[in-house]
């Protein structure tokens, strides 16, 4: 996930949620993203099958459109920046570790307090892209380690041909360790992280442009509409045709 190039075109909300303890929900095709902090307590959240903690000296980010279960373990405060973009640039959940997360409290509060001025709008959006910079330079130093296969996977991943093995060339190393830094780093296989990118470039497709099915399956990297549509519904839980029609609304 890159922050570092996406345009903010909203900042719907700078709000300070108290959680309490087993008070579990179920967030319905969220409408926006949202950056949450941790002040105190502990929540997770289930979203396609995988669990992401928020615990303090985490930042998660929270994709919009997309459905998942919120699990408060502890009582707690949770500072939450809601937003919107002119792109999707993430469909699944991110945690980046923060050391310094007094940093982002202090951003986080001189928000608020901003959020009640008359014509705030130009240093409210000053502000956060400050807050953005800081966060992508601490997510890149976390995934350092990887980074040059990221890098590949994302030059490359139209390519229905691309393979580990190729991937694991790049940086001369072996199969079997590209899959323990990816295990270790994101939490994930680098198969499961091709096919996420895959289908988060998709849903930018579908979102933006007129392409048929056919043509957006091609142009990231599927040979067939069948494997496509297979792959998009065991990720999103709908197909691209259905998702197209449910984005709109929006």
């Amino acid at each position: 996930m890159d922050i570092s190039n996406i345009t903010v075109t909203e900042i719907k909300d700078v709000i300070l949620v108290n959680s309490k303890k087993n008070k579990n929900d179920k967030m319905v095709c969220r409408p926006s993203y949202g950056i949450s902090l941790c002040k105190s307590g502990r929540i997770e959240y289930k979203h396609k099958g995988k669990t992401y903690v928020s615990v303090p000296g985490k930042v998660v980010i929270l994709p919009r459109y997309e459905t998942y279960e919120i699990n408060r373990l502890e009582t707690g405060e949770f500072p939450v920046i809601n937003f919107n973009t002119a792109e999707q640039f993430t469909d699944e959940f991110s945690v980046i570790p923060v050391p310094d997360d007094n940093k982002y409290f202090r951003i986080f509060e001189e928000m608020r307090k901003i959020k009640f001025q008359p014509n705030n709008h130009l240093k409210m959006m000053r502000i956060f892209y400050y807050f953005l910079e800081e966060l992508n330079a601490e997510n890149y130093q976390a995934k350092k380690p990887i980074q040059k296969y990221i890098n590949y996977i994302d030059l490359n991943y139209y390519n229905p041909e691309l393979s580990i093995s190729e991937i694991a060339s790049c940086g001369n190393i072996s199969e079997v360790y590209l899959r323990k830094l990816f295990r270790k780093y994101l939490h994930i296989s680098p198969k499961q992280y091709i096919i996420n990118l895959r289908i988060s470039k998709s849903k930018e497709l579908l979102e933006s442009t007129d392409l048929s099915i056919e043509e957006i399956s091609k142009i990231c990297g599927y040979t067939t509409v069948y494997h496509f549509c297979r792959s998009f519904k065991s990720i999103c839980n709908c197909t691209p045709s259905e998702y197209r029609k449910m984005t709109q609304v929006f």
